[in-house]
């Protein structure tokens, strides 16, 4: 099994316990919500031209903006980011588009969420040499609300994004994934 799975394993299996967090507040309170958080990443870039890529760390963050469906789901616009500097060379990788949460177990602060949308990549060589692609993009993700008032929370998301921009300038066939936990703070 690997590390994505053994992550939704136990996202899946912390949730249908039902343990309560810190009251038993239901995120269902109608209306508008909004997410911010910040967080960890690890991310490849691979390509037909690029031999073997190695996984880099750096600094992630994503964003949701939405409303309740109902007492247990939301929908909302999002975007994911993940970014990476080192001398002169910076790669972007992003996810903007649609996704929902899923709240699995009534009255607790566990959730799934999925979303699709546009994946990009963008590379600044040497500072001088800029690529970009899009395509169609995908986002996974499990996640815990933990209340700190009646309409606001701390939220700690473990996920996934990734797409296949295919060509980029005269690379072919390229696909980039990003294995993110954040931590943010969201408003109901």
């Amino acid at each position: 099994m690997n590390s994505l799975a053994r992550v939704v394993v136990v996202l899946l299996l912390v949730g249908l316990i039902g343990v309560e967090p810190l009251s038993a507040q239901s995120q269902s309170q109608g209306g508008p919500y909004a997410s911010l958080g910040v967080g960890y990443g690890n991310a490849v870039v691979t390509c037909d031209q690029c031999g073997d890529s190695n996984r880099e760390g750096s600094f992630t963050g994503y964003f949701e903006l939405g409303l309740h469906v109902s007492d247990a789901v939301l929908v909302a616009i999002m975007g994911n980011g993940w970014l990476k500097s080192v001398d002169g060379q910076q790669v972007n990788i992003g996810l903007i588009g649609l996704s929902a949460r899923f709240y699995p177990v009534h009255g607790t602060g566990f959730f799934i969420k999925g979303g699709l949308g546009s994946v990009y990549i963008d590379a600044v060589l040497n500072g001088v040499d800029k690529s970009t692609g899009f395509s169609f993009g995908w986002l996974l993700a499990g996640g815990y609300d933990f209340p700190l008032a009646d309409t606001a929370a701390l939220t700690f998301i473990l996920g996934v994004f990734g797409g296949s921009p295919n060509d980029i300038d005269s690379q072919t066939g390229v696909n980039t994934n990003v294995v993110s936990a954040t931590v943010g703070f969201s408003v109901f």
